[in-house]
């Protein structure tokens, strides 16, 4: 019984075997032919990433032959130069620039390294400008530029065993191949972390420059939900097929540290409610985004309204900020996003005071903290202790720690030292940035009370602090401050109430204003410095509180954030 089982087991099996095959070959008499058929419209772009801008460093050793550029065409730099006596060096900076429209990165480098016995007495080093190391995949977008300084040098630091014997020729090369940036590319190094700061575009043709003419975009503080971790994109959804209307889209890209990103979404409405909607034409002609462009960018279209909607919506973009050693040393709370809106911990205290303590109204500055035995003119010197000086923003401290430039060039900050353009918050921004900025008119106010004050605009200024009047518009709180008596500044777009249509419009100083909220480089919620005056209060000036709102109980011998703007056209 068992052989017969076994024997019609294995019938069943040859019969399974056969339905297969036959089922096999009746799908393979079958035939269908898909075709797919496509246009692709390629726009146009160009790569162009080239050396210029050749800078020899004082004290350098006379070349033989010096390193030149030439237009837009020089990719290759030849330098020659003789090095006689132990301290001799030669010494130079060269910009890379990407003018192309296509984003590249360092594909591959190399740079020659000195043999031993070379070591011992020469030291050879290719940086960027600031001696951060140049690493593979650091990225150079379109329109950006980098700073490169090469150095040669014969030591000092000699044993007589050490120097060569015979004159000798040293061929020293280095090579950088610059390729289009995939998802390897990475900021570059820096030495020093840069605090990003993330800013918005607060108004377009609001602001003038020394000449009373319209400039074109002004950028603030990145605010309310914009910060940190965190940046701010649009784009528009077609109300329904065909219909040429669009919903303009709002979203917030968080991303972790890890560099993962999730998105929340909503719809951007006006004052009603209701949404807002865009043409076709107006889709097309307005879908710019600010995370995306390069400063060169945003300047070739900033005086021709263009960036209306990317204003609507709030848009970010992060500013990275390379502190020096005066102001104070940089840190990021997340390297992903768009930055912090204010900076504070980053920044020495004493260079976020709107004017340090000192003991008693004087002719000399009495602080330790400050300096002592500065001479003071009648415009610095207080109506009482620690009160603010009379002569204004003008010759704050804070205006100093921002542009570094200050009419009373004996004042002394933090010590004895003295700020200047090249160690001024200014001198941090990135090269691409400064390279566009357009200095404002700053209007600010002087006086000793709301009955004796008066309004001056005799500065013009590339970074600035804002006005109780920019960012709440005007009377506000009057008799106690000059907003909507003195004009030293105009409310901004960005904040206006009536009919607004910009992005979480609030307005009355008495409730929570979230569009007005700034965070630091830690994350929390953060007061910063106004240029406004407290009239009736002679130590007193205006802050934006971390609520959003604004306060007038602020001392000027404290340090609160540091929250920028700036023009460009």
């Amino acid at each position: 019984m068992r052989k017969l089982k076994n024997h019609i087991n294995q019938k069943l099996i040859a019969i399974a075997v056969l339905l297969l095959l036959a089922i096999s070959i009746g799908y393979a008499a079958l035939s269908t032919t898909l075709q797919i058929n496509g246009t692709a419209n390629i726009a146009s772009n160009s790569w162009l990433v080239y050396f210029t801008n050749v800078q020899v460093t004082t004290g350098s050793s006379t070349a033989t032959q010096v390193p030149t550029t030439s237009g837009t065409s020089t990719t290759n730099l030849t330098w020659e130069v003789n090095l006689n006596t132990p301290g001799d060096f030669y010494e130079y900076y060269v910009d890379v620039k990407n003018d192309g429209t296509i984003d590249a990165m360092i594909g591959s480098l190399s740079n020659t390294s000195l043999t031993t016995n070379q070591a011992k007495y020469l030291n050879y080093n290719v940086t960027y400008d600031d001696g951060a190391t140049i690493e593979q995949y650091d990225k150079l977008d379109s329109g950006d530029m980098v700073t490169l300084k090469v150095r040669v040098e014969y030591k000092t630091d000699l044993n007589p065993e050490d120097l060569p014997s015979d004159p000798s020729t040293v061929t020293l090369t280095y090579t950088s191949n610059y390729v289009q940036a995939d998802r390897n590319a990475k900021a570059r190094n820096r030495n020093g972390t840069p605090v990003g700061y993330a800013v918005q575009i607060y108004g377009i043709n609001e602001d003038v420059d020394g000449n009373g003419e319209t400039l074109g975009l002004t950028f603030g503080p990145a605010t309310g939900a914009n910060y940190n971790n965190s940046y701010i994109t649009h784009e528009y959804v077609e109300t329904s097929s065909g219909s040429g209307i669009y919903n303009v889209k709002i979203i917030t890209h968080t991303v972790a540290a890890n560099g993962n990103e999730s998105t929340t979404e909503e719809y951007l409405t006006n004052s009603a409610s209701e949404n807002v909607t865009r043409t076709e034409a107006q889709k097309n002609k307005y879908n710019k985004n600010l995370h995306e462009m390069t400063w060169a960018q945003i300047a070739q279209v900033s005086d021709k309204t263009e960036f209306l909607d990317c204003m609507l919506c709030g848009d970010t973009k992060k500013v990275e900020l390379a502190l020096n050693d005066t102001i104070g040393t940089g840190r990021t709370y997340n390297q992903y996003g768009d930055g912090a809106g204010t900076l504070d911990g980053a920044i020495n205290q004493y260079y976020r005071m709107w004017n340090p303590a000192y003991n008693s109204p004087s002719t000399t500055r009495n602080n330790s903290a400050v300096g002592t035995g500065v001479t003071l003119d009648s415009n610095e010197i207080n109506s009482g202790s620690n009160a603010r000086n009379a002569g204004g923003y003008s010759v704050s401290h804070i205006r100093a720690t921002l542009i570094g430039e200050n009419s009373k060039t004996n004042i002394g900050y933090a010590g004895d030292v003295n700020l200047s353009e090249a160690t001024s918050l200014y001198s941090c921004l990135p090269n691409t940035l400064k390279n566009v900025i357009t200095a404002k008119k700053v209007k600010y106010v002087t006086g000793s009370s709301s009955s004796n004050y008066s309004l001056n605009d005799d500065i013009t200024d590339k970074i600035w602090a804002f006005s109780q009047r920019e960012m709440y518009g005007n009377g506000q709180d009057s008799g106690t401050t000059t907003e909507g008596l003195g004009n030293d500044g105009h409310g901004y777009s960005k904040f206006a109430s009536t009919d607004s249509k910009y992005y979480i419009s609030s307005y009355d100083n008495n409730s929570s204003s979230p569009q007005r909220v700034c965070y630091n480089e830690s994350g929390n919620t953060y007061s910063w410095w106004l240029r406004s005056p407290c009239l009736d209060y002679t130590v007193r000036l205006y802050c934006v509180m971390g609520g959003g709102y604004f306060g007038r109980y602020f001392s000027c011998y404290n340090g609160y954030g540091l929250a920028f703007g700036f023009c460009i056209k």
